[in-house]
Parts: C-alpha cells; structure tokens; sequence
C-alpha cells in the first residue's frame, strides 16, 4: 500500500511538473547567453558538476564539448529540442538528466558516452532511441517515465550492465523478447502503462530482485515468472491479474508479495511453498478463501486481508508464528479462529469494520500484542483474558456496541491511548483509573451521565475527550489531572463544574460549548477563552471557599477557647468557695 501511494504520488508530479515549469520567464537567446557563462565557468573551474534546470534552452551550446571533466548534467525542464554532436566528447560523464524537454531524437554521438551511468529520459519526446544506445555498457539506471512509445525499443535489450529500469505514464503494450537480455537487471518498475502481459523472456532475468507493475493493464503472468530465483519483491497493484500461476510457488527467495487492489479471486496452494515471505498484501481483491497452506509461510510478518471478501480464516492461521502484523479491516469476518491465540509475536491486529460481535478467550494469549482495532463492529463484550494483553499500547472501539468494560480492562498497565467514541457505554468501571500510563482517553458521543472518582488516578492523562454525552457531573478528583492539557466538554448536560477543576495548571484548551453551565456563570465564561477564564474563576472561588472555611475554623477555636476559658474560671471560684467555708 505504501508503494502504491509514492507511485501514485509520482504520477501526479510527473503531470505536474511540466506546469510549472512555464512559470518560468521564456527568453532561448537569454538562455543561450547564460549557458556558455555557466560553460566557460565550468571549463575554468574544472568543476564536475554543472546545472541548467529551468534555463530557456533550445539548443545546447556545442561547447559543452569542452567539458571532458564533466561528471553530472542537469539539463531538466529547458526546451531542448536536440543535442549537439558534442555531447559525445563528455567521456566522463557519468549522470545525465534530459527530464522534460521537447527532445526527439538523440545523436549517434551519444553512445560514446561510455562512463554513463545514469540516464533520466522522463517526460521527453523521444520517439526511439539510435543503435549507437547499446553502447552505454556501463548503463545503471535508466529512468523511461512518461514517454511515448508504444513499444519499446529493442536497443533497450543489449544494455549489459542495467541495473534499474522505470517506467511509466506511457501508452507502452508490449516489451521486446530482447528484454530478457537485460542480465544484470535487479529492479524493474511499470507504471500506469498498456501492458497487458510480459514476454516469457523475463524468465531470463536472473538477477532480479525487484519488479513493480502499478496500474497498469496486466491481466497474467507467464509460467516462466518462477524462473525469477532471485526475485525478492513483487508487487502487482492495481492491475487486472485474477490468478497467480502455480510456479510463483518457485521463488524461493521472495520476502514481498503485493497483489493489492486487483481482481484476484484465488491463491495457489503453492502460495505455502514461499517460505522466505515476511509480507504479503491481499488487501482490495476479491479474494473468498485463504488457503490452508498459509500456515506454511513460517517466516511471515505482515499479512493484509483488509477489504477482501474473505468471511472467515482457516485454523492454520495459528502456524504464523512469526506474524507481527494481521490486518482484517473491512470484511465480513463474524468469528475469530481459536487459533488466533498461537499467534504470540503478534503486535498489531486489526478488525476494524469487521462483523464480529465477541473475541474469542484466546486473545488473552496474545501476550506482545501492541495495538488493537475493533472500530465500527458490532462488538458487544469483551473477554475478560484482555486484561492479559500487558503490552497493550493502544485500543480502538469506537462506533462499537459495547455498554461497559470488564474489570479486567484495569490490568492494562501499558495502555496509552484508548477510543471508546460512538459506544453506548453508560459506566466506566472503578478500575480505569489503574491505567496509570494512559495519555489520550477518548469518549465523544457515548452515553456516559458521569466520571468514576478514580479517573483522577490517571496522574499522566493529557487529552480527554467527552464531547456529545449525557454527562451531568465531573468528580471533584479531577482536578487531580496535573498533565492534563486538552479537556472538551462540548454539548453535554453540565450545569455545574467542580472548583478542583481549577487546579489544572497546565490546561490549554477547554472546550464548553453548548453545555447549559450555571456553574461557572455565563458573564464569567463568556468574558474569554474558557480554557483561561474558567480555571481563573475556579481557582479564585476556591481559594475564597478556603478563606471562609479558615474563618470558620478560627471562630470556632476562638469559642472553644472562650468556653473553655469561662469554664475554667468558674471552676476556679468554685473551688475557692470550698476553701474559703473549710476556713470558717
């Protein structure tokens, strides 16, 4: 998915580029003139490097020939239409960049260029490539972006050295039989392309590590992809691929299998013969059954079944045991395998928008178990084994149907950020405030009326969130919150607030929107920004309550000691009495 993304994202710069660039000031005769004093500066510097981009060129000037030194050119987005014979004479010359430029053709003096070692040809107006291109051996990489050739040139094929080849943006259907020539090939990337198949030639390129087709027409792969032995990373996004053939089971070496957003309806048993695989993303295709030998992937990591029509997985799943991550967001998953708890190295699971009403006990085996998300399902409890998830870091189960957490929800100690917005949750039990690292507690939208008193436990709680709820009363231990930072409060049923709330000195925001509050009065909480004023008022209100209090407790030591005094002098004539009468 994440190479999806970045590919998707070169697309857009790829169209987007060839804007921009006329933003700049059109003037070739300026251009010319500021070419030969970048030229002659090079030649009198000696430099190595030398930069044109964006420079209103048509023509290069043949000096340029000059510069035998040169080792990189940057010739990109400057109106080229040709290059001069000249260009030949940069023997050392090791990367060249053409990108965007009107070129159509290259000179036979361009294969003299036999220290190149990359070649960025990206958006240009090559229509072919001349024979002098196979002598560019010590060609790397070769960048082919957005041309527009619907076949590609077989020149391309008797490159030895090619490392690296991309592709994209181009109206291409067909690749050569000499593409299996490519011998030294390690990566190989088509992008938004006509291609509908791949030559049984790329069997040949035994050095392959690496082939990335996005977007692209591809509807099959030839049996001869399992020839690819050193193939470790195949994506096949977004392309028209139904089924993988039964040799894939060959690459032996292959750590990443991405067949995402395609049509695929089926795996091959042979899928189980990949023992290398550490990631395997399915997610977006229209993939019914997991295959049972799944469970023979002993070394994977990452396994994404998100948004596939897939209801319910095999019990072999539990063989995973290196499996970090399990991803089953958006399909009709109604129950958990028992065996979901043999997966102990798991760190990440996801089930979101699944169908699942309850997890099974065995999630408390789950004991490196980090993150968990069962947002927007019909969960209705939880086991009480979640409490052995020690490690547990974050829990997402927003828009579920739970009404209460067990008690054992308390024995999260490593819990940090928990989501419970959009659950009918009416009561939050006693033992949340044992959660003594939880930062983040989310709980819009429930139907909470009030706070247990063992929430200001929650000595490092910095955001909470308690927006549309019933809520009537805070508890006073609030304003033991010393961290907290973000409190909203918006449209609840608050008419009061507790004077401790004064007490948080590090608040930043405090949200009271739409709260019919009394308490503190509206002159008070209209007069600025709650999150300053209100605390202000309550820390004053308090300290006055204090000052009455002492008061209070003054006078009544004052009438203690008055009593005491008057009881002490009557006792005293009373005793004098005595004496006074044992005299006469």
């Amino acid at each position: 998915m994440r190479k999806h993304i970045f590919w998707g994202l070169m697309i857009f710069l790829l169209l987007l580029v060839p804007i921009t660039a006329q933003d700049y000031e059109w003037d070739p005769d300026a251009g010319y003139q500021e070419a030969l004093r970048r030229i002659e500066e090079a030649h009198l510097s000696n430099s190595t490097n030398l930069d044109f981009e964006h420079v209103s060129l048509t023509h290069l000037p043949p000096e340029i020939g000059q510069l035998s030194q040169l080792e990189t050119l940057n010739l990109n987005g400057t109106y080229l239409i040709d290059l001069p014979p000249e260009i030949g004479q940069l023997t050392n010359l090791r990367e060249l960049s053409l990108n965007y430029n009107p070129l159509e053709s290259l000179p036979s003096e361009f294969g003299q260029l036999t220290n190149l070692q990359i070649l960025s040809l990206e958006g240009t107006s090559l229509t072919t490539l001349p024979p002098e291109f196979r002598e560019l051996t010590s060609l790397q990489t070769l960048n082919l972006n957005g041309m527009i050739w619907t076949s590609l040139p077989p020149v391309i094929g008797q490159l030895p050295n090619l490392k690296s080849l991309t592709m994209s943006a181009s109206p291409l259907e067909t690749l050569p039989p000499e593409f299996g020539q490519l011998n030294s090939l390690q990566s190989l990337t088509m992008v938004a392309m006509s291609v509908r198949s791949l030559p049984p030639e790329i069997g040949h390129l035994e050095h392959l590590q690496e082939l990335v087709i996005l977007n692209t027409s591809l509807e099959t792969l030839p049996s001869e992809i399992g020839q690819l032995k050193n193939l470790q990373s195949l994506a096949l996004i977004g392309t028209q691929v139904t089924r993988l053939p039964s040799e894939i089971g060959q690459l032996k070496n292959l750590q990443s299998l991405d067949m995402s957003a395609s049509p695929l309806v089926t795996l091959p048993s042979e899928i189980g013969q990949l023992r290398n695989l550490r990631i395997l993303n399915l997610s977006g295709t229209s993939l019914t059954v997991v295959p049972s030998e799944i469970g023979l992937l002993a070394h994977l990591e990452e396994l994404d079944l998100n948004k596939t029509q897939i209801t319910a997985l095999p019990s072999e799943v539990g063989q995973l045991k290196s499996l970090q991550i399990l991803s089953l967001n958006g399909i009709a998953l109604r129950n958990l395998p028992p065996e979901i708890g043999q997966l102990t190295s798991l760190r990440r699971l996801n089930l979101n928008e699944t169908q699942l009403t309850t997890l099974p006990p065995e999630i408390g085996q789950l004991i490196n178990l980090m993150g968990l998300g069962i947002s927007k399902t019909p969960l209705k409890t939880l086991p009480p084994e979640i409490g052995q998830l020690i490690n547990l870091n974050g829990v997402g189960l927003s828009e579920t149907s739970l009404t209460t957490l067990p008690p054992e929800f308390g024995q999260l100690n490593n819990l940090v950020s928990l989501d419970l917005n959009g659950t009918p949750l009416i009561a939050l039990p006693p033992e949340i405030g044992q959660l003594s690292k939880l930062t983040t507690l989310h709980l819009d939208w429930t139907q909470l009326t009030t706070l247990p008193s063992e929430i200001g436990q929650l000595f490092v709680l910095s955001e909470l969130y308690a927006n549309h709820t019933p809520l009537i009363s805070l508890p006073s231990e609030i304003g033991q919150l010393s961290e907290l930072k973000l409190l909203l409060l918006t449209h609840t049923h608050l008419t009061h607030l507790p004077v401790e709330l004064g007490r948080l000195r590090k608040i930043q925001s405090l949200d009271l929107y739409n709260s019919p509050l009394v308490f503190p009065p509206p002159e008070i909480t209209q007069q600025g920004p709650p999150d300053i004023v209100v605390p202000a008022y309550l820390r004053e209100y308090e300290a006055r309550l204090l000052q009455q209090k002492l008061i209070v407790v003054i006078g009544l030591i004052a009438s203690v000691g008055m009593i005491t005094g008057f009881a002490f002098a009557f006792r005293w004539r009373q005793q004098r009495g005595l004496r006074e009468k044992k005299k006469r």
